[in-house]
């Protein structure tokens, strides 16, 4: 049991690693100056000067090798950096709404119980009926929880 847990836990590591590389290269291949877009979203007016500046405080003067390097460090360390929106950090704002994602979670889990469990007896009892169908239906298309965070929220 022990080997599996710790042969799980090793698959985690190049999956973490295609994910992250993916969204950065996504970020570097977008047209977008991370750096403009900042001031953009800060509204301050960008001149050369300052978007060296930010650039250099971002790291964005640095080759993507050691970008990226840097990047995996500072999620190993939870360090997500700084909101362009609020100024705070991204950690912060994580946690300030993961109980929102929590309660949102596990109302969606406890809906699909009470509504897969009796649909799903029902539709083993009376196969190939209408109830059988519409089970069938509904597990293809998704469940009605999914909604249920977007009406909640």
């Amino acid at each position: 049991m022990g080997t599996y847990i710790l042969k799980r836990i090793m698959a985690i590591i190049p999956i973490f690693l295609l994910a992250t590389l993916l969204t950065f290269g996504m970020i570097h291949l977008s047209p977008v100056d991370p750096a403009e877009a900042y001031l953009s979203a800060a509204h301050i007016q960008s001149t050369d000067e300052i978007l060296a500046q930010k650039r250099h405080e971002f790291g964005l003067d640095q080759p993507l090798h050691v970008q990226y390097v840097n990047s995996i460090i500072k999620i190993c360390q939870f360090d997500f950096g700084i909101s362009y929106l609020s100024n705070k950090p991204v950690w912060e704002e994580v946690t300030y709404r993961m109980p929102a994602t929590i309660q949102l979670a596990l109302g969606s889990i406890i809906l699909a119980i009470l509504v897969s469990i009796p649909l799903g007896f029902l539709a083993g009892i009376k196969k190939n009926s209408g109830i059988d169908h519409f089970s069938r239906l509904l597990s293809f298309s998704g469940h009605p929880s999914l909604l249920f965070g977007l009406v909640i929220y």
